[in-house]
């Protein structure tokens, strides 16, 4: 059963149906026009992009090539482009390492069976569907956005990541009846009785449930949390997403810089520069 999207992640998937049409043609351009390995590891990443499509996104993001792709190793793994072409990259680093990421507690449905590497490249893909999806609902695809913490949030649960990765807050809305207007519940007493009114009709209110909505500054508790139950995701991790920098994929993809202009502006001490994506 795919995921649903909750209401609050809603504004950042495009309010679109995905043409799959579109997807079998650019499937079709692919095995005539790529070869060999080329050809293989495009069409596993275009598969691969359906299922995320299909599972997380209910089906709206629009197909585009994803290509595989050679880079500089800890330079960058993954890449989102709009322009000149809308095209997802994977750099080969992107499924070298086969560590199994514990981190990634819930495989998608069609994942359970990935080995260790080419789970690591679905997970790039789905980083940078991602950005796809903020793109093509015309929001901030940038990974300190409000959007794109709310798209943490929402594929953080579905993937059972440790942290709470919502810069969001709690607001209280109406619940609403089929024909829009708000429903309303009786006002109890302390003993669980309606409060009447000198008519003799119960005092009414209106029904109101929670919602989370995106917010720049929400409270936090004495330690640093948004969520009791779960810790506040570190910076680096919204751009590491769905991984943690201390996850060995990051740090088996991570270059350490010992001479050059970043080392002598940091004192001359090593820089770790983390895989880009």
């Amino acid at each position: 059963m795919p995921n649903k999207i909750p209401d609050y992640a809603r504004q950042y998937v495009p309010d679109a149906q995905t043409d799959w049409k579109l997807f079998d043609s650019i499937c079709y351009a692919v095995k005539g026009t790529a070869s060999g390995e080329e050809q293989d590891y495009s069409l596993m990443y275009l598969q691969w992009w359906k299922t995320i499509n299909i599972e997380c996104f209910e089906s709206r993001l629009q197909p585009l090539f994803v290509s595989h792709e050679v880079a500089a190793y800890g330079h960058w793994i993954g890449l989102c482009q709009y322009q000149p072409q809308r095209q997802i990259k994977l750099a080969t680093p992107a499924f070298k390492h086969n560590h199994h990421e514990k981190a990634v507690i819930n495989r998608l449905a069609g994942f359970e069976d990935l080995i260790g590497s080419h789970h690591n490249a679905a997970m790039v893909i789905l980083h940078e569907m991602m950005h796809q999806s903020l793109f093509e609902a015309g929001k901030n695809p940038d990974h300190d956005s409000i959007g794109w913490a709310a798209l943490c949030g929402y594929l953080g649960e579905v993937l059972g990541l440790p942290y709470d990765y919502q810069h969001l807050k709690l607001t209280k809305v109406p619940v609403l009846d089929d024909n829009g207007n708000p429903i309303k519940i009786p006002i109890l007493d302390g003993d669980g009785n309606p409060v009447l009114l000198k008519n003799g009709k119960p005092k009414m209110k209106p029904l109101r449930k929670n919602i989370r909505v995106p917010s720049d500054a929400q409270s936090r508790d004495s330690k640093g949390r948004f969520s009791e139950s779960k810790p506040l995701a570190p910076y680096s991790a919204f751009y590491c997403f769905p991984y943690s920098e201390e996850s060995a994929f990051i740090q088996h993809n991570t270059t350490v810089k010992t001479i050059g202009k970043a080392v002598e502006k940091n004192d001359g001490k090593p820089v770790s520069i983390p895989p880009q994506f």
